[in-house]
């Protein structure tokens, strides 16, 4: 599918995981690196994550703790549902998940215990200023490489992207 359709399955595959399991989860987009293991921070939230504004509600979805409530299974449910009818009503970009999550947060008519996660938790490679050694989860922004020129990237396969990611973790990990 498109890399719309792609983000889109993350809502309905956290859903059926919190189903089956009925533990809590520590969502962590694929193209991140757990440097350090997290502690646990998360309390009696039903979900915790990364606020780049906590008054406009812009949440990073590539880090997020939930617990299996039903009020948590209500909301991605409810996530999966809009990112669905969005794909289906072939709207505009964009809508990828981390939008529509934002939106629905502003929206949302339930009850959510909702918890703020430390920047260490959800840390850009090439954005925060933060340490490596104090970062628990570095994100290497996979949609970033999507929009940049087909030049740069495109002529190299899944694999050798990794390797750089790879590459570029181990260079920040030295300087600290």
């Amino acid at each position: 599918g498109t890399w719309e359709e792609n983000c889109c399955q993350k809502p309905l595959f956290i859903l059926e995981c919190l189903k089956k399991f009925k533990k809590p989860l520590l969502w962590v987009d694929a193209d991140a690196m757990i440097f350090h293991r997290p502690p646990f921070l998360f309390g009696d939230a039903d979900i915790s994550l990364y606020f780049e504004d906590i008054a406009s509600k812009q949440v990073r979805t590539g880090t997020i703790y939930l617990a299996p409530t039903q009020r948590t299974l209500d909301f991605v449910s409810l996530w999966h549902e809009v990112c669905q009818k969005k794909i289906s009503q072939q709207e505009p970009l964009p809508f990828p998940d981390q939008n529509i999550f934002s939106a629905l947060l502003q929206t949302y008519p339930g009850s959510l215990h909702i918890g703020q996660l430390p920047i260490e938790y959800t840390q850009i490679f090439d954005k925060e200023p933060i340490p490596m050694e104090k970062a628990c989860i570095v994100h290497f922004q996979s949609s970033r490489t999507a929009l940049m020129p087909p030049l740069f990237w495109r002529h190299l396969s899944g694999r050798e992207l990794k390797i750089m990611r790879m590459q570029v973790s181990e260079r920040l990990l030295t300087k600290t």
